[in-house]
């Protein structure tokens, strides 16, 4: 990728260097224009230089990386935590205590590094659909500036939820679709997740969605790669893409969480010489490194119990509670001081994080927007 000799164009590039120019570019264009951008920023340099120096007070503010509306969910995925170990209550956030939430965060706080629109991300370990307030809480969202992706399975969506997300303008949908048969699907996430209900449900969505000529939501649908669809991986590539109304199909990779449970560990463990990508090198390249979660963002379950991150789907670390403490307080306490110390430190005692092997993985490395985090990587590299 990036640079082809043998390239049609005549500037060398192919499509995938031509397109992250331009995202380069439209991103300079949000910070000259944008005073969200601008904070933004700011903010990200902040935590990118408190995590390059083991500062334990974080500089910057933190992002709402997941907020679980509810916990509830109706399928048994294969390989998620929540259906082999999961023993907290479960429940649907009160919309009063979502509100409060929502009023803490400044939008800059929420925009990634590509200087994107302010997006929170309203799941965990749930499905999203079910949540008693989704549209109360989608339209609290847009009302305070931020932009609401979800991840859902279309096999449990009703005709009220379709129209709701395109009349709310959900604004990223991730579009899980982990079997492109009944078989298939129902063996990963269980005896509601019918391939054929879900397609129908989809189908109606990307109808209603290019009938209404509407941009939102934006359809990135998603297969997580395993060993029971592997043999479906170029199926399901080749069927979504060019479909009208889907923005983008995306073949997802395999999480085994906090590392602790047989059951995901195994799907891993066989999964791992079947797909030996550029995405597993990536991971442990940044398994060197301190996990740059504790210094950019958390997570919160539907109680309001702040954890580290979203592979947290027991609240075994919570680092405080924002039925009672602010989020600001909860980002530099002293429980969030100690975790930091401990990845500074390199002897982590936290079982969460000891366990994992997926470090920093959905975020990345600092260095974008602090390149000496780029640079003192590549030294410690060198001498290793």
């Amino acid at each position: 990728m990036g640079f082809t000799g043998n390239s049609d164009n005549e500037d060398g590039y192919d499509s995938w260097g031509r397109e992250r120019i331009m995202r380069y570019l439209a991103a300079l264009g949000r910070l000259v224009r944008s005073p969200v951008a601008r904070e933004a920023c700011v903010n990200i340099w902040l935590k990118e230089f408190s995590y390059t120096h083991g500062l334990l007070k974080n500089l910057g503010y933190p992002q709402i990386y997941q907020i679980e509306t509810t916990n509830h969910c109706p399928f048994t995925c294969n390989m998620c935590p929540r259906t082999h170990a999961m023993t907290r209550p479960l429940g649907h956030m009160d919309m009063g205590l979502f509100r409060d939430i929502i009023d803490q965060v400044r939008p800059a706080w929420q925009v990634d590094r590509s200087l994107g629109a302010p997006a929170i991300g309203l799941w965990h370990f749930g499905e999203p659909v079910v949540y008693q307030h989704f549209a109360d809480s989608i339209e609290y969202c847009h009302d305070r500036g931020l932009n609401v992706d979800i991840s859902t399975n279309p096999s449990v969506w009703t005709e009220r939820r379709i129209d709701q997300m395109l009349d709310l303008g959900v604004d990223n949908l991730y579009v899980m679709v982990d079997g492109m048969d009944d078989d298939t699907s129902i063996a990963i996430r269980g005896a509601a997740a019918s391939f054929l209900r879900g397609e129908r449900n989809l189908r109606e969505l990307l109808g209603k969605k290019v009938a209404r000529g509407l941009k939102r939501p934006h359809v990135l649908i998603n297969m997580v790669k395993q060993p029971r669809n592997a043999h479906q991986w170029q199926q399901f590539t080749s069927y979504w893409t060019g479909v009208e109304g889907v923005d983008s199909v995306h073949l997802s990779g395999y999480s085994s969480f906090a590392g602790d449970l047989v059951q995901l560990n195994t799907i891993g463990s066989e999964l791992a010489w079947r797909d030996k990508t550029e995405g597993n090198a990536r991971q442990i390249y940044m398994s060197r490194f301190p996990c740059f979660y504790p210094w950019h963002s958390i997570s919160v379950t539907w109680e309001g119990k702040v954890v580290p991150c979203c592979r947290d789907y027991n609240a075994s670390d919570v680092l405080g509670d924002l039925r009672t403490e602010s989020l600001v307080h909860i980002w530099n306490g002293a429980r969030m001081r100690q975790l930091r110390l401990e990845h500074r430190r390199g002897k982590i005692t936290t079982p969460l994080c000891a366990r994992c092997k997926e470090r920093s993985a959905e975020i990345g490395l600092p260095g974008r927007f602090y390149p000496i985090s780029k640079l003192l990587r590549a030294l410690a590299e060198l001498k290793a």
